[in-house]
């Protein structure tokens, strides 16, 4: 979304330049965190992350268990 755009929704929104350097690390931090989930987790572009769950949610007692794994380790480690 545009700036001007994110500040017609939220005329107080506060901003702050990119760090490219401290974001990369992040997310580097995050596939490595993520890869509980599948054992391939990636960067995709320079902003994204992907994760192969594919024969994976067994082992978390199905799709719907892994996904609440997931959302309360997130809740946990990143709130």
């Amino acid at each position: 979304m545009p700036l001007a755009d994110a500040r017609a929704v939220c005329p107080v929104l506060s901003t702050r330049p990119a760090d490219l350097i401290r974001e990369g690390r992040a997310l580097e931090g995050l596939r490595r965190w993520a890869s509980r989930y599948g054992p391939h987790a990636a960067k995709d572009g320079s902003d994204g992350l992907i994760v192969d769950v594919s024969g994976v949610p067994h082992l978390f007692g199905g799709e719907v268990e892994l996904l609440a794994d997931l959302e309360a380790r997130l809740e946990r480690d990143y709130d």
